[in-house]
């Protein structure tokens, strides 16, 4: 340790703060952290980020793990391909941005969620490891609700006009704000009469009304989608893609480490021994 901040240069008498230092440390090593799993596992798009496009990927990865600590959330993480061995303790996915997930991927996060857990997914998930939009029934099986029509193809966002969106009922109790959305997909109607209609928090405020959060029951679990990949957004703010997660946590069940004030600037976390 270079110790120009803890000691007056050349003589290396201490300052107060080395003494304060060196106590903090001889307090540190009577204590034995004890690992408690967290409930929260962010779930990486392995596949998705092994593509040519991967740079932009990771940092949409990167945006999760800063809006989950900024939220004061425990969470751990999971390789794509490692969720067969998903912790028992793990109640909580969040899966940002997947699009070209396998059928193996896939037939586990439905098990996952049927079986009591609550799932966040942003984007897109029904295109198959080829990158092919193959696999559209995902989404009224996972979803709650068929596709219809693509906007645009793939994370091209940016091909499409922005729309404005706005909370509706139970969005709003969950403090879900407005933004300028970028839906990818336009939903078809369900049947009359059909079970397990998923419940909207957010829509597109023109005349079509695009579903843009979505919050579906499926047997014991829940799943929370966003028709949009904002986690890949560099043009939404950090608040918008912040009130996401706090209504998906709020959705969820997750606790949160209360801190006061709360705000994503200030990192706390807690350590059990």
């Amino acid at each position: 340790m270079f110790p120009w901040g803890l000691f007056y240069p050349n003589d290396l008498v201490p300052k107060d703060i080395a003494l304060t230092y060196r106590n903090i440390g001889l307090l540190f090593r009577l204590l034995t952290p004890r690992y408690e799993p967290p409930r929260v596992t962010v779930l990486l798009p392995d596949r998705h980020r092994l593509g040519p496009q991967s740079g932009r990927i990771h940092d949409a990865i990167w945006r999760t793990f800063a809006t989950l600590t900024g939220l004061h959330i425990r969470y751990n993480t999971l390789n794509e391909g490692a969720l067969d061995q998903l912790p028992a303790e793990t109640r909580v996915l969040i899966y940002q941005v997947p699009y070209c997930l396998d059928d193996a991927t896939y037939g586990r996060l439905l098990a996952f969620v049927r079986q009591g857990g609550a799932l966040y997914v942003s984007g897109d998930l029904s295109y198959g490891p080829d990158r092919q939009r193959t696999q559209t029934d995902r989404l009224r099986e996972l979803v709650g609700m068929p596709m219809a029509e693509e906007f645009y193809p793939n994370i091209r966002f940016d091909a499409a006009p922005l729309r404005d969106s706005a909370p509706v009922d139970g969005g709003q109790a969950l403090g879900l704000i407005p933004f300028a959305a970028a839906p990818g997909i336009r939903f078809g109607e369900l049947p009359d009469g059909a079970a397990g209609r998923p419940e909207v928090l957010q829509a597109t405020q023109d005349a079509e009304r695009v579903p843009l959060v979505v919050a579906h029951g499926l047997d014991k679990g829940r799943v929370f989608f966003v028709n949009d990949p904002v986690e890949l957004r560099t043009d939404l703010s950090s608040e918008v893609v912040r009130s996401i997660y706090a209504a998906f946590a709020a959705y969820a069940g997750v606790e949160r480490l209360q801190v006061d004030p709360d705000v994503p600037d200030v990192h706390a976390f807690r350590v059990p021994v």
